[in-house]
C-alpha cells in the first residue's frame, strides 16, 4: 500500500518528532517520530504539490542514470522569483562530491537559491515556497 503525503501529514510527521539534531550548516533538524519513514519520492510528491498550489513550475529527471553525476533533485520557477535548486536528502544519505559542486556553483549564478531539503526542513521548504511573490529580483 502506498502513502502519500500532503502537506498537512507531512507537518504532522515532522510535528511528531520528539529528537533534534543540528544538521549541516547548523540548521535544525527533526527527525520523523518512529516508524515513521518519510521516502526520497514522498518528500519530492509532498514538495511538488505545495509548489504547484504557489503558483511554481518544477522540474524533476525521472532517471538521472545515465546524466552527468550531481545535478540537483528539483528545479523549482515562479514568475519574479529567483530560480530554486534543491537536493533531497534522507538521513543519513549526504552530499556526494558531485552535488556539492554544482550547488556551490549554481549559488554562485545570478537570480538563483540553492537548498539542501531533507524532511525535517519541512518549516523552511513551506516558509520559502508559500512566501507572496517578490517584487523584483
Amino acid at each position: 500500500m502506498s502513502t502519500y503525503w500532503t502537506t498537512e501529514t507531512l507537518r504532522a510527521a515532522v510535528a511528531q518528532g520528539g529528537s533534534r539534531i543540528i544538521g549541516p550548516e547548523g540548521s535544525l533538524v527533526h527527525e520523523p517520530a518512529p516508524g515513521v519513514t518519510i521516502t526520497h519520492t514522498a518528500l519530492r510528491t509532498a514538495i511538488w504539490r505545495l509548489a504547484k498550489q504557489h503558483g511554481w513550475k518544477l522540474y524533476f529527471t525521472q532517471n538521472s542514470r545515465k546524466s552527468p553525476p550531481g545535478f540537483p533533485d528539483l528545479v523549482l520557477a515562479r514568475e519574479e522569483e529567483p530560480v530554486i535548486y534543491a537536493e533531497l536528502k534522507i538521513p543519513p544519505d549526504t552530499l556526494s562530491i558531485e552535488q556539492a559542486e554544482w550547488l556551490r556553483v549554481l549559488a554562485l549564478a545570478s537570480h538563483t537559491e540553492t537548498y539542501v531539503w531533507t524532511p525535517g526542513d519541512w518549516h523552511q521548504i513551506d516558509a520559502r515556497l508559500t512566501q507572496p511573490r517578490k517584487e523584483t529580483l
